[in-house]
């Protein structure tokens, strides 16, 4: 089965209804993973799913040795067709697995900046980057508050 064929539905409890506890909590779960980001993960597991997304190898290669890190749930690349020396923005960044691979198709001419509502994926993706001696660079945003920005 492909993973995109699961839809969860989930009622949101009263206490956490409102826009700012719902952003809260799902910082705080984003958080968790990014302290654990850099623990080994199911790289058969994240190929498998990276394939039925439509990820080619070449962007399982670019992704290199971060691909158990991918939480994607699409694939953006189908539809970007980013050329050499272009700056990308990825926003829903999370641990920086699209956006090395869009590093990739930039090239060392480009760059790629990444936002995110977690800061510990932030800062391990911008850390992986830098390790890596890709041309990204990961921040901290809330998508739906660009303007404040």
């Amino acid at each position: 089965a492909n993973p995109a064929d699961y839809i969860y539905f989930y009622e949101i409890p009263e206490e956490i209804s409102d826009e700012w506890s719902v952003k809260e909590e799902t910082k705080k779960a984003y958080d968790k993973v990014g302290d654990t980001a850099s623990l080994p993960g199911n790289v058969l597991k994240a190929a498998w799913i990276m394939f039925h997304l439509g990820y080619r190898e070449e962007d399982f290669k670019a992704a290199g040795p971060d691909v158990y890190n991918f939480q994607g749930v699409g694939n953006p690349h189908l539809h970007a067709n980013i050329q050499k020396g272009e700056t990308v923005l990825d926003v829903g960044s999370g641990l920086g697995i699209d956006s090395m691979i869009a590093c990739h198709a930039t090239g060392p001419e480009g760059l790629v900046i990444g936002i995110d509502i977690s800061e510990r994926e932030t800062k391990h993706a911008l850390k992986r980057a830098r390790e890596r001696g890709l041309n990204a660079h990961f921040m901290v945003g809330d998508m739906e508050n660009m303007a404040d920005k």
